[in-house]
């Protein structure tokens, strides 16, 4: 999907990466579909990229079933876009294919079949969001809802492991957004190339943050969700976190856009404050002791870390829920093993103010110089090569 407005973690990465490899000196061809709140007009060019954005028109998720598509691809996989794509392949003599996340595996038999006959192949790049096979695997396992949802979840996490081996299979060059995920494509690739190209950061960084009496007792959690995994992960949260932090006089804040998810949470838990989709986050993080990051299920490298990193906003994760991030336990960021514990830490932690500033101020000198754009510009650049 065009990335503009980038109001998740996955259009801000697409977003990003695209800039920064355009940076490098690469013109870029981008064929995307279009969303309702984006202002970018099909064939417009900006610098060195060219944007060719499609009816974006996501076809609804249980048609998937029928098909050997899973949905993350399947939704994205319409008439308009298979046409645009089979286009641009045919019409063009390109260097490099990339296919940004599992959502385009769809077009691998196309881009296969157009630069068969070339005399110079081009380079194929999976540009990954998730170990989805894992990823998926755990959501399906882990759902406890209706059980017709969850027979749809498992059978569509086993569709999206086949086509993620056999995109990854074909490709002359797998990236990973975590080190883990690079990790689990290197077992299977046996030896081609992997690369861990972790997000960078150009938000807003606060030199100087003092976590004071006068700042509200107050805990924030920041994402989208739109995603079942992300619903999860904020149900266990709010249904551990609610009674107990109404006992402590503790208030938690939940920044973010769901939808008509976030209406079911607000009459779940009426003593929590889910605010829906804003235009800022920072002033949230401004009032706010501490950041959670209960990420149970999903995977990947989590943005909204950098956010609290550099905004000077102390830390408390599940452990392994902030991968690729150089945050050390009861150094830089409290880290817990389960809900139970997470909660309980926050709130034992929630008035220590000299911990709490001690955390903000080693999390961010470990991050401070390690989450550079144009970096990942340049070393995905130098991965897919000439020729």
């Amino acid at each position: 999907m065009d990335p503009e407005p980038a109001i998740n973690g996955e259009l801000i990465y697409s977003d990003h990466m695209i800039r920064a490899l355009a940076a490098t000196g690469a013109e870029v061809a981008v064929v995307c579909g279009a969303r309702p709140d984006s202002s970018r007009a099909d064939d417009s060019v900006d610098g060195n990229v060219r944007w060719s954005i499609v009816d974006g028109r996501h076809r609804p998720a249980w048609q998937s079933i029928l098909s050997p598509l899973p949905n993350i691809a399947f939704r994205c996989a319409g008439p308009a876009m298979r046409r645009r794509v089979s286009e641009a392949l045919e019409t063009y003599r390109w260097d490099v294919i990339a296919f940004d996340s599992l959502s385009m595996g769809w077009a691998l038999p196309a881009a296969l079949a157009a630069s068969g006959g070339a005399q110079r192949r081009p380079r194929l790049v999976y540009v990954s969001h998730n170990h989805e096979e894992t990823t998926r695997a755990g959501v399906a396992r882990n759902y406890r809802g209706n059980p017709v949802k969850r027979a749809a979840l498992v059978a569509d996490a086993r569709k999206a492991a086949r086509l993620e081996r056999r995109v990854a299979g074909a490709v002359d060059v797998v990236t990973a957004i975590a080190p883990t995920d690079a990790a689990l494509y290197a077992e299977r690739r046996c030896n081609l190339p992997v690369i861990a190209l972790p997000p960078g950061y150009d938000g807003r960084r606060i030199a100087r943050r003092d976590i004071t009496a006068e700042t509200p007792r107050q805990v924030v959690m920041i994402g989208s969700f739109d995603w079942v995994a992300k619903q999860m992960n904020l149900r266990l949260f709010a249904g551990a976190a609610a009674t107990a932090f109404d006992r402590a006089g503790v208030a938690l804040t939940v920044v973010g856009d769901g939808g008509r998810f976030l209406d079911a949470m607000r009459r779940e838990f009426p003593s929590v404050r889910f605010t829906g989709r804003v235009d800022d986050i920072y002033p949230y993080l401004d009032r706010a002791r501490i950041a959670v990051i209960p990420e149970r299920f999903g995977g990947g490298f989590k943005l909204k870390s950098l956010d609290y990193v550099f905004n000077r906003l102390p830390v408390a994760a599940l452990e392994r829920s902030f991968d690729g991030v150089p945050l050390v336990r009861d150094e830089s960021v409290l880290a817990y093993p389960d809900i139970a514990t997470l909660v309980c830490g926050i709130v034992a932690s929630i008035d220590d103010l000299p911990l709490l500033n001690r955390l903000q101020e080693h999390a961010f000198a470990a991050c401070e110089d390690r989450f550079d754009w144009s970096a990942r510009g340049r070393a995905l650049s130098a991965a897919v090569g000439a020729p």
